[in-house]
């Protein structure tokens, strides 16, 4: 199993990006020289969303699987391998403002307990809506552990 990222998901992440960009450049409208810190805060804040963009569209075109699966086990990301017993769920988390979800990622949990390590698949590169996806991982490593026994 391989999941890619998707158009969709590309699109939407690239958009959010140009958002949080424009947010940035209006807080560095907003410095003068009262407050010059503002300016660079603003900076900083393009900066670092441009560099997320990027990262989105660079994984859309180069098509490197978000999440790959076989008998042997899993990658999350193109990391290394890891054995199926290693794998401790999949979940999404997300963002909302009040109750409305602005942003929704996967969450591949690769450690026991509370403080077990995780790997994320971020909103840029889902393969399709984020619970679908988790579904379909979950479903996928159940199967493999059950085959396992």
């Amino acid at each position: 199993m391989k999941l890619y990222t998707s158009q969709g998901s590309m699109i939407r992440g690239s958009l959010f990006c140009l958002f949080q960009i424009t947010v940035g450049r209006i807080i560095m409208r907003i410095a003068d020289a009262d407050i010059a810190l503002m300016y660079w805060i603003g900076l900083a804040w393009c900066l670092g969303f441009t560099f997320v963009m990027l990262r989105i569209i660079h994984a859309y075109f180069t098509q490197k699987p978000s999440f790959e699966a076989d008998n042997d086990g899993f990658s999350v990301m193109g990391k290394p391998k890891r054995p199926w017993s290693d794998y401790h769920g999949a979940r999404t988390k997300g963002v909302h403002v009040y109750f409305i979800p602005i942003l929704r990622w996967v969450i591949v949990k690769t450690g026991p307990g509370l403080l077990g390590s995780q790997q994320q698949i971020h909103f840029g590169h889902l393969s399709e809506k984020p619970k679908k996806m988790v579904g379909r991982m979950n479903s996928f490593a159940q199967k493999q552990i059950a085959h396992r026994r």
